[in-house]
């Protein structure tokens, strides 16, 4: 009995399991990459691989993806390791199921997080391009979208690497100068000529006071006394004022000089 269960712990290392029942019969095999302590290694670019998941496990420090249902079921590994640096594609395109796939730096027991993808475009597999360095450790785990597991079909190889831009002294671009825009010289409000409006002359009307009556100088009327020559033997002579025509003349003169002067003063006024 003791050497039974030895034989049947043996070959369980080996992958078989027997039913206790009528003998040996076939059962389920391990899968060799189940955990990421012994993950398959990528080696030389390009590589594909092909393995069943539907016996893979999950296990308790596996991580939890960040993409699609975030599913660890059927989880299974890889493990890559750069040789120089470049872009690195990764796919489970040709797998007959729902793939998750993870990419992790740092060890097993504390992995780091650096892509995730659930489907590519198109289909349901799963396919990532990330940058890798020389001597860079990268996991990859892949786990089935609906915990079922099938036949897994792993590829990697290198990507597209991107053209760089000639670094070389560039032909300066020549910038169009804008020809300023000449500022108008504003047109010159002008002025209105002010147009005086003369103050019309203030005509007084000089009420008179009366009609002024000219002083008028009366020029006193010489009377020519006639000189009398007494004769002798006559009986004495007396003098007596005689109104000679020379002086109605003079009189009837000074009276037109009187009238012009009046007249002139009742103009004025």
């Amino acid at each position: 009995m003791i050497g039974q269960r030895r034989l049947f712990s043996a070959l369980g290392a080996c992958g078989v399991v027997f039913a206790m029942s009528g003998g040996v019969s076939a059962a389920a095999a391990v899968v060799a990459n189940d955990a990421c302590e012994t993950p398959t290694v990528i080696g030389a670019l390009p590589f594909s691989t092909t393995v069943s998941t539907v016996d893979a496990t999950t296990a308790a420090g596996d991580p939890t993806p960040t993409c699609g249902s975030q599913s660890r079921a059927r989880s299974v590994w890889y493990r890559f390791t750069a040789t120089s640096s470049l872009p690195l594609v990764v796919d489970t395109l040709g797998s007959g199921y729902d793939t998750i796939l993870s990419a992790f730096t740092g060890s097993c027991a504390s992995p780091t997080p650096v892509a995730c993808n659930d489907d590519a475009p198109g289909v349901s597999q799963s396919r990532l391009t990330i940058p890798v360095s020389t001597g860079s450790t990268y996991l990859f785990m892949v786990t089935a979208f609906a915990a079922d597991g099938g036949s897994l079909v792993l590829n990697a190889r290198v990507g597209e690497t991107p053209i760089p831009t000639a670094t070389g002294s560039p032909s300066p671009t020549p910038t169009a100068t804008r020809t300023p825009t000449g500022t108008r010289t504003p047109t010159g409000t002008r002025t209105p000529t002010l147009t005086r409006t003369a103050t019309p002359s203030r005509t007084a009307t000089r009420t008179g006071t009366g009609t002024r009556t000219p002083t008028l100088t009366r020029t006193p009327t010489m009377t020519r006394t006639p000189t009398i020559v007494a004769q002798s033997g006559s009986p004495p002579w007396f003098p007596v004022r005689m109104q000679t025509a020379a002086d109605r003349s003079f009189s009837a003169a000074a009276t037109t000089r009187v009238a012009a002067a009046r007249a002139r003063v009742n103009v004025r006024v």
